[in-house]
Formats: structure tokens, sequence, C-alpha cells
């Protein structure tokens, strides 16, 4: 925004009568979706509508530049290593992979990419009796502020949002731990860290029970952070990008954390793909 219009404030303001214009619906106003088996049927969906054009479940080594100016992606397929020869090698890969896949071409690459920080991020998934929770469930989940001091970030209210996650007599919550605020959690002992952010959020929540089901999911590392500074990475992209004729750096580090930011760029990139064809 502040690139765009000059300032944070006129930018919000000017970006809203953009998208009022536009008919574009606000992030903060849009609906909230997911899928019945998870975000998983999505690429699962795409995967499928493209049929034998796609291969799955494969392990990319690494991207070199060939003699011919065209790219050699080399690849391990079960017993097999192979080599694809293309003239578009578009990667969604986190910063911290595509440093070792395009190792190759610029040691300065490498150094952006892995400059990009990926804090680690505890996903703590609990189901309560609905009857034992004693905080009204009529919003959608809460956000901790730093000064709080509390050990975890902030919980969503599954089943609010999401209906079908459980039954009328249970409610699920969905608790974020760590994070760039406190990424040093990942050294204390696992159990003592769900502990604690359990007896916190029972606190909050005026829960009088045992949870019905614990589940867990450690990202060590989770989400880009888009820090100060990051503008030099974006920068340096670019660079390479035109310097590369048919590299294309994408993913979530680039353009938006969110699935509909990344859904949104796909549409950009395919454009790019287009134009380059």
């Amino acid at each position: 925004l502040e690139e765009e219009y000059g300032g944070l404030i006129i930018g919000t303001i000017r970006s809203i009568r953009k998208r009022k214009k536009s008919k574009e619906v606000s992030k903060q106003s849009a609906k909230m979706f997911s899928f019945k088996d998870g975000m998983k049927v999505l690429p699962e969906a795409i995967a499928e509508k493209l049929g034998n054009r796609v291969s799955t479940g494969v392990d990319v080594i690494s991207v070199r530049k060939t003699s011919e100016g065209n790219y050699g992606v080399t690849f391990r397929d079960g017993t097999q290593t192979l080599t694809l020869l293309a003239d578009i090698v578009l990667s969604t890969v986190p910063a911290y992979k595509a440093a070792e896949l395009f190792g190759h071409f610029d040691e300065e690459l490498i150094k952006h990419l892995n400059e990009i920080y990926y804090p680690p991020v505890l996903v703590l998934y609990l189901v309560y009796n609905r009857k034992d929770v004693g905080q009204p469930l009529d919003g959608f989940g809460f956000l901790i502020p730093e000064k709080e001091e509390k050990s975890f970030l902030g919980a969503i209210w599954s089943s609010v949002i999401f209906p079908n996650r459980t039954d009328d007599t249970k409610a699920a919550f969905t608790l974020f731990i760590g994070g760039s605020r406190d990424a040093g959690f990942i050294d204390d002992v696992e159990q003592m860290v769900i502990d604690r952010a359990r007896r916190e959020f029972e606190l909050i929540m005026k829960i009088s029970a045992e949870p019905v089901l614990i589940s867990k999911r450690l990202w060590p590392k989770a989400i880009p952070q888009y820090n100060i500074g990051y503008v030099e990475h974006e920068n340096f992209f670019d660079h390479f990008e035109k310097d590369n004729k048919g590299i294309i750096l994408g993913g979530n580090y680039r353009g938006g954390i969110s699935v509909g930011d990344c859904i949104k760029n796909s549409e950009l990139v395919a454009q790019r793909i287009k134009n380059l064809t």
C-alpha cells in the first residue's frame, strides 16, 4: 500500500474504493469455506483433472541450465532417477527448498531464498463436550496480543466456522503455538508446551472438563514472514527471472501467504507462462 499509494492510511482508503469499483470482496468480509475432507481435496482434484499430464509423489533433486538454453529438471520417481527437459520451470516449493533446487544458478539467489524466515508452529486440535464449554460460542475465535504473555498465539473455533467438523454435542478448537513471536518453544518439551497452552485456553473459555480428543501437528517451518527488508528479496527474484528466461519463482513467499492469494497469483503466473510460449 505504501509503495502503490504513498502511505498506509490513504492506501487503505483507496484500495477499498478500488475494490468497490471492481466489485471485489475484501478478505475481511469474504465468505470462508473448506472441504469436508480437508484442504488436500483441492490439489487432489486438480491432479485428477490433469490426469497423466502431471506426475505426483516424485522427489525433485535439482534444476540446471543446459547448453541448449533450456532446463534439465532431475527427479527421483521410485527407484528411477530421471531428467526432464523443459523450456519453462515454475517452482512453488518453499523458499528454503528452492534454494536447494536452484543452487547451481547463483549464490546470491541462495542467500536471498534462505533469508526468508519460516518460524515453527505447533497446531493443536482440541475437541470438548459442548456442555463443558462455559464461554458462549458466538464468534469465530480470537488472537492474543503479545502483551498478554500467553503461551499460544490464538484459537479458531473450528466447529463454529465449519459445523460439519463435529456433531452438535461437541465443540472443536484449533490452537496455534509458536510462530515468530515464540519460536523458542520448539526447544521445550512438547508435552509441557501443549499442557501449558491447554490450561490457559481452558481458563479463557471456561472449560470444566478434559478434552475428548487431542490431535497435534508440528510444522518446523510454517509460514514465510514478510519481514522488514523483504522488498530486497522480491527485487532480486524479479531480476533473477529476467536473467533466466523461463524460470518462475512462485509460492506463498511471493505475493501473499493465504490460499486465496495463491489462487489469485496462479492466474497471474498462468498468464506469464502463456506470454512465454
